[in-house]
């Protein structure tokens, strides 16, 4: 076993000899500190080390390793330490963050595709490469926000039951691999008579959260949060993909537990901030000119700006001292400051529609100043006609909104417009709950075999008087799984599928069909000083159908995920205390688990973090869990 360092740009330069080397990596610290005797120095800032091993002549790469970003030195005692980030610690430098007008940075497909995407994104490629086989997990669909880029991984590969794996190559770089993760809580099980560990079952966990955000007393935002018996989150939003308040629950309709089973806590988070969110326009503002500054549009770059009123060659604007003569008949020419915009004084308006007995003299290109009725409201008139046009690129949007777009299905006769429908993926996932059927139906679900592969749940088997009795195995959680079903966009293929074009034309003219707008106008009292007579005006933006978006603010998104993740981490409150087999080097996201003898108590937890020290070629290798 050798330690390898190399310059800046990563050529090798020798083996370190009479080193201690600490490295831990996983849920924090991610980083090492490398000591050796002053005289030996020999690496710079930027340097890289790295462990590496070899069998019968042929090298064998490690993940022990990472990038020197401080030298210390201690003249006292004649020793030099240089430390810095593990590999693992260099993705967690970097941050992964929506792209241009996304919510989330999605990923689908390959995880091994995914992991070589995020080293391309980042401009990784001078320490990473990933792996170029296909990997044991299938992404069906996983959101990033804000989120370190090895953190983020780690919490997507936990939903897929995968691991990351380092090695360094013959390519000099470190190789990420994605694996299945191993449940060694199945298969190396750890019981009181053979090991020393401590155990601890949660009963009754909190089951109700209040969550406090941002606000003083009666203005607080407050959000409710429920589990049920088993520990499952009740639904806490009215839609999948709430954007505004009135899109989450907010009182108490979803409590299931209450009385003495109803433990309750508070989650104080005065910082959980706003999430701004857009939602597109289909039908312009009655009073467009006076609120379009609540409105954004996409630019070329995909960029949100809000709208803005330009200004024209002047902006020369005089306040009125004294009520102008047509103040009463005009005043709508007049303008009043709104913010940092000058804007048309409003009248106070009453409407009457009036039927038209004869087609206008100019309906023909003035028909849209005219009403219809549909149902107790007044429309502009107006004939839509619908064209469908072939898809040659794909949209950027394509795997959230592939539903507004169409598939052509023709009968020889005519052809007809469906909107396209998703694909059905399955999914297997383990069980954080205890099925109601499990004594009935267990052999409906599945458990992993020792190579990462699902099969069905088999009978245990009970020796009775020299007879083997088949009896329904004991549920332990995340140990068996659940087929499910997720609906994803379709793979997109040009000139398969349609977008809808509108046009709007004059429709014909129908008597009893159509009405001319009467408005009563009645000026605002007038006001010296606060009035302005326009010389010069400022140029409105112009409207346009599903071109703006209403800015919207969503004041609980941010405290509910807040909330939910430390809801889980109360209702997962299991908690094991072990020292692992050094016979077996787990990795991050491995399971591990023990089992009492005497309460049959079991607690099964995952590998959340390794701690390694090297010194005179004794590996000596300690775990945190949970």
């Amino acid at each position: 076993m050798d330690l390898i360092y190399t310059d800046e740009n990563n050529n090798d330069l020798g083996v370190i000899k009479n080193y201690k080397l600490d490295l831990a990596y996983g849920k924090d610290e991610n980083d090492f500190e490398l000591e050796i005797d002053l005289q030996e120095h020999c690496a710079g800032i930027n340097s890289r080390i790295y462990i590496q091993t070899s069998d019968n002549g042929r090298v064998i790469g490690s993940e022990y390793g990472g990038i020197i970003d401080n030298i210390e030195v201690d003249a006292d005692n004649e020793k030099i330490v240089y430390s810095g980030r593990t590999w693992h610690g260099i993705l967690a430098n970097k941050i992964i963050q929506p792209e241009n007008n996304r919510d989330y940075y999605t990923v689908t497909g390959d995880a091994n595709a995914i992991v070589a995407d995020l080293i391309a994104d980042f401009d990784l490629a001078d320490v990473f490469e990933a792996s170029r086989e296909v990997s044991d997990v299938e992404v069906l669909s996983y959101d990033f926000r804000y989120i370190d880029m090895y953190a983020g991984l780690l919490a997507m590969l936990e939903e897929y039951n995968g691991k990351l794996i380092f090695k360094r190559n013959q390519n000099s770089k470190v190789e990420i691999s994605v694996v299945a993760n191993r449940n060694y809580a199945s298969e190396d099980e750890f019981y009181n008579s053979e090991f020393s560990f401590v155990i601890k079952r949660a009963g009754n966990p909190t089951n109700h959260m209040i969550c406090l955000g941002a606000g003083d007393m009666k203005e607080r935002r407050v959000i409710h949060l429920f589990a049920n018996e088993n520990n499952a989150i009740e639904p806490y939003t009215i839609t999948e993909e709430p954007k505004i308040d009135s899109d989450y629950i907010l009182d108490e309709r979803n409590k299931v537990l209450a009385g003495s089973d109803e433990v309750t806590t508070i989650f104080d988070c005065p910082n959980a901030g706003a999430v701004k969110n857009y939602i597109l326009q289909t039908i312009k503002p009655d009073n467009w000119e006076n609120v379009f500054g609540e409105y954004a549009y996409l630019d070329e770059q995909g960029n949100y700006k809000t709208a803005e009123a330009v200004k024209g060659e002047s902006d020369r604007y005089s306040k009125l001292n004294v009520k102008p003569e047509d103040w009463d008949a005009n005043c709508t020419k007049y303008y009043r400051v709104d913010g940092k915009y000058f804007v048309p004084v409003v009248t106070d308006t009453s409407s009457t529609y009036k039927e038209l007995k004869e087609v206008p003299l100019d309906w023909g290109y003035g028909y849209n100043k005219y009403f219809e009725l549909e149902g107790n409201k007044y429309v502009s008139a107006k004939e839509k006609k619908q064209s469908y046009s072939p898809l040659v690129s794909k949209p950027d949007k394509w795997k959230t909104e592939y539903k507004n777009y169409y598939v052509r299905k023709s009968d020889g006769i005519k052809d007809s417009y469906y909107s396209v429908e998703g694909k059905i993926k399955p999914k297997c996932e383990p069980q954080r709950n205890k099925p109601t059927d499990w004594e009935n139906n267990y052999k409906n679900y599945y458990i992993l075999n020792s190579k990462g592969n699902k099969v069905k749940v088999g009978p245990s088997k009970v020796w009775r008087n020299g007879v083997a009795k088949d009896v329904v195995p004991k549920w332990r959680k995340n140990t068996f799984y659940t087929d499910v079903t997720k609906t994803v966009a379709p793979k997109f293929e040009p000139k398969k599928y349609y977008k809808q074009n509108e046009t709007i034309k004059c429709p014909d003219f129908q008597v009893g069909k159509y009405y001319e707008k009467i408005e009563n106008v009645t000026a605002p009292p007038f006001e010296r000083g606060k009035y302005w007579e326009l010389l010069d005006k400022m140029i409105l933006p112009e409207w346009k159908d599903n071109y703006y978006y209403k800015i919207v603010y969503d004041n609980y998104q941010d405290l509910a995920a807040k909330g939910v993740e430390k809801f889980r981490e109360l209702l997962d409150g299991d908690e094991i205390s072990i020292n692992l087999k050094n016979s077996i080097d787990y990795d991050i996201g491995d399971i591990v688990g023990a089992t009492d003898t005497y309460t049959g108590i079991s607690v099964m937890k995952k590998v959340t973090k390794k701690i390694v020290t090297i010194k005179n070629n004794e590996i000596n290798t300690s775990y945190e869990i949970g």
